[in-house]
C-alpha cells in the first residue's frame, strides 16, 4: 500500500471531522457577526430620526478569499463609515472587565471611519455572544449603544 493511502485509512475520520468542525465555527462567526450588525443598525436607526443616514449591509469575501462575511456602511452625505468582520480568532490575549479572566478572542471586528479604526473583540461565554470595544490605547470596554453612537459620530466628523 502507498503511503498515501495508508495515511487516509489511519486520518481520514480525524481529517473529516476538522473540516466539519471548521464549518461549524465558520458558520457560527457569521451568524455572530450578522447578529451583531443588525444590533448595530437599529442603533443607527434608533438615533437617526432625521433620516438623515444611510445604512447597507452586504457581504465581502473574507480575508482567506473562501468565505463570505457581513459587512456594514453607514453613511452620512459624504462621510461614511464602514464595519467589517476582520478575523475569527485572535492570538492575543485579553483581560475582560467583567470578571478580569484573561482569554483569547473568538473573532474581531474593525469599525473604520475618518482617521478613527475602533476594534470590537468578540467572546462567547457560556455559548452567548458578548462584545467589547477597545480603542487606541484603552482596555477593552463592554458595547453599549452609548458608545456605538459616539464613535460612529467621531467617525462622521
Amino acid at each position: 500500500m502507498g503511503k498515501l493511502k495508508d495515511f487516509l485509512a489511519a486520518e481520514g475520520d480525524k481529517l473529516l471531522a476538522e473540516a466539519d468542525a471548521e464549518a461549524a465555527a465558520q458558520r457560527q462567526w457569521v451568524q455572530s457577526v450578522t447578529a451583531l450588525f443588525q444590533t448595530l443598525e437599529a442603533w443607527v436607526r434608533a438615533a437617526d430620526t432625521s433620516g438623515i443616514i444611510r445604512v447597507e449591509a452586504d457581504t465581502v469575501l473574507s480575508r482567506d478569499g473562501e468565505t463570505r462575511v457581513p459587512r456594514l456602511r453607514i453613511e452620512a452625505g459624504v462621510r461614511r463609515v464602514l464595519i467589517h468582520a476582520s478575523s475569527r480568532g485572535v492570538a492575543l490575549k485579553y483581560d475582560l472587565p467583567d470578571d478580569g479572566t484573561s482569554r483569547r478572542s473568538d473573532g474581531l471586528v474593525e469599525i473604520e471611519g475618518g482617521p478613527h479604526t475602533y476594534r470590537l473583540f468578540l467572546f462567547r461565554i457560556d455559548g452567548q455572544d458578548r462584545w467589547y470595544l477597545r480603542t487606541t490605547g484603552s482596555n477593552l470596554r463592554r458595547l453599549d449603544q452609548e458608545q456605538f453612537e459616539n464613535l460612529v459620530a467621531l467617525s462622521l466628523r
